[in-house]
């Protein structure tokens, strides 16, 4: 029994590298797109405020819930790349 659930575990450990080597490539794809998405996000929020100034937009709350949202993305992508850089620090520490 006990060989069986080794067997079990090492299948298990077979699967999971299978599947990390097939998403490291798209780690560099998907930060991309969400550079891009915030950005977007940053260009319609600069038009929506300009807008509000100018008085063509009347919908004020809809501003606000986009200017947050925009807030939320850029905080998360600060929180990734600090993550990333952090843990190419602690690469960088690694004594090879």
């Amino acid at each position: 029994m006990a060989l069986d659930s080794i067997s079990a575990l090492s299948g298990l450990t077979e699967t999971l590298s299978l599947e990390k080597s097939s998403t490291q490539g798209n780690f560099e794809a998907w930060l991309s797109h969400q550079v891009q998405d915030l950005n977007q996000q940053e260009m319609t929020l600069s038009e929506d405020i300009k807008g509000v100034l100018k008085g063509d937009i009347q919908n004020l709350h809809q501003v606000i819930i986009g200017m947050e949202k925009t807030q939320l993305a850029f905080q998360l992508a600060v929180q990734v790349r600090d993550r990333v850089l952090e843990g190419y620090q602690e690469v960088m520490r690694m004594q090879v």
